[in-house]
């Protein structure tokens, strides 16, 4: 935990060092403010800066405090930025689709602030919904693209494989919001799925939770093996949701 702390304080002091006047605040989100470990091999940081005003932001500064992190505690930071007007004016709020920002914001349990505080926002229901089916189609079509440019032709599966497997337990996570479920963990994901979707069955998604939890010694013809499966499940997946969906509404 010590190593967490050290590694989130440095990023939040390097943020602040050159921007303190434009920051309205900076929020840990994702697996680590979750269970509070990181794991060998697979964990993320994940932030969202809120700026006062976007235009304003040295973006070669903020990338390279980004990469020094990266470097020093060899880490991977997912940076999620948005400016405040985004969330408190309707001019622009009313037209926020970011289901990353929206799910971490909207729940306390879901961030932790480490600088500043959150301004008056109102995100719906609706708009969430709305956010996750707009997620739903472009990871959809971004899956069809990473599999042709990446996956099939990398050298580097391993580096690679998890962006994929996240980004299809993502899809999952969006779908569930479809029905009024909000959940992060793997496993609570999966029994969810199982829920909504007693008549399935859901092997590739404990595949790859058995992959996500032993990456480290995971070979790389195992993850070469489940692509194809991989993708047959997302297209098979998002339609089933789909018609669902439809005949809740």
């Amino acid at each position: 935990m010590e190593a967490i702390e050290v590694c989130v304080h440095d990023f939040v002091s390097g943020v602040l060092e050159n921007e303190i006047e434009n920051v309205k605040a900076i929020l840990l989100i994702g697996s680590i403010n979750r269970e509070k470990k990181i794991i060998q091999d697979w964990s993320d940081l994940d932030f969202i800066v809120i700026w006062k005003n976007f235009q304003k932001v040295d973006l070669g500064r903020l990338a390279d405090t980004v990469e020094r992190i990266e470097t020093k505690y060899s880490l991977r930071i997912d940076l999620n930025q948005i400016s405040e007007s985004e969330l408190s004016d309707i001019t622009y709020s009313q037209y926020l689709y970011n289901g990353i920002i929206m799910n971490a914001i909207k729940r306390a349990h879901q961030h932790q602030i480490l600088y500043g505080s959150l301004p008056d926002f109102q995100i719906t229901d609706q708009q969430e919904k709305q956010a996750a089916l707009f997620y739903i189609n472009q990871m959809l079509f971004w899956q069809r693209e990473y599999f042709i440019e990446t996956l099939l032709r990398t050298n580097d599966l391993k580096d690679k494989f998890p962006q994929l497997l996240r980004r299809t337990f993502s899809i999952a996570r969006a779908s569930l919001r479809l029905f009024d479920i909000y959940c992060n963990p793997y496993e609570e994901t999966i029994e969810n799925i199982e829920s909504i979707f007693p008549e399935c069955k859901f092997e590739t998604l404990q595949k790859l939770l058995l992959i996500k939890n032993n990456y480290s010694s995971i070979e790389v013809s195992k993850l070469e093996e489940c692509l194809i499966e991989i993708s047959h499940f997302i297209e098979t997946f998002i339609p089933m949701v789909l018609r669902k969906y439809n005949g809740k509404r």
